[in-house]
């Protein structure tokens, strides 16, 4: 089998000379014949969703190399819910560009995407399948449920319920402040049964994912 990144780098000329030695000096090293997998990383420092796929990127390159494989991270745009504004739901399509675009361009043969916030799902999938290369997702997982004056509360409903109680003037300053210690659980996606954990289950479904991760914590 002839591997896409064959095409950069085992030539007898100048320009897959220069592939070579720039993949070196950006600290890799790659043998004719290994493929190269990218790592999409779709972590941010302004999305807590994301940013255990940090820790997921070590592992990860460990497994690949084992295949024999060489292991590339390259990071997009963070799309979070939280903190994006006016909505992250507009940057979705631009993502999908953006990883389309960046697999296209670069020696690529196969393609791990770590996403986990509502539109990082489909937007690094869609941007993937667009290029036919072999695929593989991995997600965050949910943050830690906690618990707020003795009940369960989760990410989102809780909050919009909590809300309609503050301006109906049911809860004073110390209570809302309480209630924003309580949801401060950690990083990972939403803990409900939210768009993060939904689009998860259905990459798992469609055969992205391995089985049982979806929402592991």
């Amino acid at each position: 089998m002839i591997l896409r990144s064959s095409a950069w780098f085992d030539r007898d000329d100048e320009v897959a000379l220069d592939a070579r030695v720039a993949l070196a000096m950006a600290g890799q090293s790659r043998r004719s014949g290994q493929p190269i997998i990218a790592l999409i990383n779709s972590s941010g420092g302004f999305n807590p969703c994301n940013l255990p796929l940090d820790d997921l990127v070590a592992p990860l390159r460990a497994g690949v190399e084992s295949a024999g494989g060489v292991a590339v991270e390259v990071g997009v745009m963070s799309l979070g819910e939280d903190v994006m504004k006016p909505a992250a739901m507009l940057y979705r399509n631009l993502v999908a560009m953006e990883v389309e675009e960046t697999l296209r361009s670069q020696p690529v043969d196969g393609v791990i995407i770590l996403a986990a916030c509502d539109k990082s799902v489909p937007a690094g999938v869609m941007g993937a399948w667009s290029t036919n290369l072999p695929t593989l997702l991995v997600v965050a997982g949910p943050r830690p449920t906690s618990m707020f004056r003795g009940r369960r509360i989760g990410t989102g409903t809780d909050l919009w319920r909590t809300w309609d109680a503050r301006r109906a003037g049911d809860m004073d300053d110390a209570s809302w402040q309480e209630f924003e210690h309580s949801l401060t659980t950690g990083r990972g996606t939403c803990n409900t049964m939210g768009t993060a954990s939904t689009m998860a289950i259905c990459a798992e479904t469609l055969g992205l994912a391995w089985p049982g991760v979806a929402l592991a914590p």
